[in-house]
């Protein structure tokens, strides 16, 4: 496939353009209606519409591993934040006022680059506001959060980050040895397993694995607010300008190599699970696992999420909203009240169980 990609002087009058055509105000990427907004005024004006005579290339990772992408270093700079590391990508008309990770105002203007140039973009379709109504849907669900939590939490602003991601496709096919048990129960009652062996060969063809290319977030924290998607129509758009108006980016440190690894263990997961699931028997236990993979594509992409935290009796609990999505996920304070008086309800049903038991 071919990627149409900007030349050098029309990336520079894209990121200079992206001022109101009314007022002159700054035009930021609006997830409501997938246009750019002024600030000022509130007139809005449509991204290029160029998307459908674009094509969002697939890498092949033998081939390119090592290939380096140009263009990005002429629109972005890094920041880094000196509180806790975190390495952020602006466009070059906008200045760092706090780390979106950690709310730290020790930001300064790196000398780095800001590495591979992302190729696609899942583009921000929660709104600001929608992202603090879902927060405030979420903890008022949570049972086990304090009371205070859900009627008093002070949020902090909101911050829009889009966030690095690997993606690899695969076809893959494995051939395995399984010992499978099945179970029985003699006249006596006594459960016991009949074991015999069983080999075969699976088949899977792998889309879109995502693997975080972030050490900013913990990535379980990253994979809490998962899906992301990246396959359907219109999901995954190609990189523009326009989409980062207003937000940040963050430069990926995980690299191609150690993020490729990660994917063939998630794989590797995957064609594991679905064997045992597909061999009939009460126990399945793999014994030998080959599995040939080919045609192994990738890119590099970026996905919106939401980032802040709420303050409850002096402790910042972070919090992130899927930005495509607007799945919520985070920390927030327990009741030990709560947990307490469950507990004594449990003991309480067991007593009352065994009482009755023993009668």
């Amino acid at each position: 496939m071919v990627v149409m990609i900007m030349d050098e002087q029309e990336v520079k009058r894209k990121t200079a353009s992206h001022q109101c055509p009314n007022c002159g105000g700054s035009m930021k990427f609006d997830p409501a209606t997938q246009t750019l907004k002024c600030e000022r005024c509130g007139s809005s004006v449509e991204t290029d519409n160029d998307d459908e005579f674009s094509v969002i290339e697939e890498h092949d990772f033998n081939e390119d591993e090592h290939r380096s992408f140009e263009g990005w270093t002429d629109t972005n700079r890094v920041y880094r934040c000196d509180y806790c590391g975190a390495q952020t990508t602006l466009d070059i008309h906008e200045t760092a006022g706090s780390c979106p990770f950690c709310g730290s105002p020790q930001i300064v203007r790196s000398e780095d680059t800001p590495g591979i140039k992302p190729e696609s973009i899942v583009p921000f379709a929660v709104s600001e506001r929608d992202a603090e109504e879902k927060f405030r849907a979420w903890i008022k669900g949570k049972f086990f959060a304090v009371k205070g939590a859900k009627t008093k939490s002070e949020l902090e602003q909101f911050k829009g980050v889009y966030l690095p991601f690997w993606t690899f496709d695969a076809d893959t096919f494995s051939s395995y040895v399984v010992n499978v048990g099945n179970d029985y129960t003699d006249d006596d009652g006594n459960t016991h397993t009949v074991w015999h062996k069983e080999s075969g060969t699976h088949s899977k063809i792998f889309d879109d694995v995502l693997i975080p290319a972030s050490s900013s977030l913990d990535e379980n924290e990253v994979r809490d607010i998962y899906p992301f998607n990246t396959t359907g129509k219109g999901d995954l758009k190609p990189y523009k300008t326009e989409y980062l108006s207003g937000f940040s980016a963050e430069r990926y440190s995980v690299g191609l190599k150690e993020g490729h690894e990660k994917a063939l263990a998630d794989m590797n997961d995957t064609i594991r699970s679905e064997i045992v699931s597909s061999v009939s028997g009460d126990h399945v236990n793999i014994v030998s696992l080959h599995t040939d993979i080919s045609d192994e594509t990738y890119k590099h992409i970026l996905a919106p999420i939401w980032i802040s935290s709420f303050l409850y009796n002096g402790k910042s609990y972070r919090f992130l909203v899927n930005g495509q999505t607007g799945k919520v996920s985070g920390k927030y304070p327990i009741s030990k009240i709560k947990v307490a008086l469950v507990v004594l309800l449990i003991l309480i049903i067991l007593g009352i169980i065994i009482y009755y038991i023993m009668q």
